[in-house]
């Protein structure tokens, strides 16, 4: 088992990266521990992307996988993280490297 998989996340985060965040999440579910989104290029969210994030923590909860940790935030993607209460439920901030 491979202990984190990156995934850098796309400049406009939406439902239309679905199938692709969907492919990114059946490779880390089978073969990680831990998955680290990259979110510094990131200048739009939408409540779907939420949603996403929040369906992979509940399948890997589900799995006993580990977590999800959030790298390199845009102050945007911050912004709304924090907003939208992510960090108490689904996701942490990578420590400082």
């Amino acid at each position: 088992m491979i202990n984190s998989v990156m995934i850098p996340l796309p400049e406009k985060f939406t439902f239309d990266s679905y199938t692709w965040f969907e492919e990114q999440c059946a490779q880390v579910i089978a073969d990680s521990g831990k998955v680290e989104l990259v979110c510094n290029r990131v200048s739009y969210l939408d409540s779907a992307a939420l949603g996403m994030i929040a369906y992979l923590h509940k399948r890997m909860d589900a799995l006993g996988k580990g977590k999800i940790v959030v790298r390199e935030p845009s102050s945007y993607c911050e912004d709304i993280f924090r907003s939208a209460n992510m960090y108490q439920h689904y996701i942490e901030a990578a420590p400082n490297r």
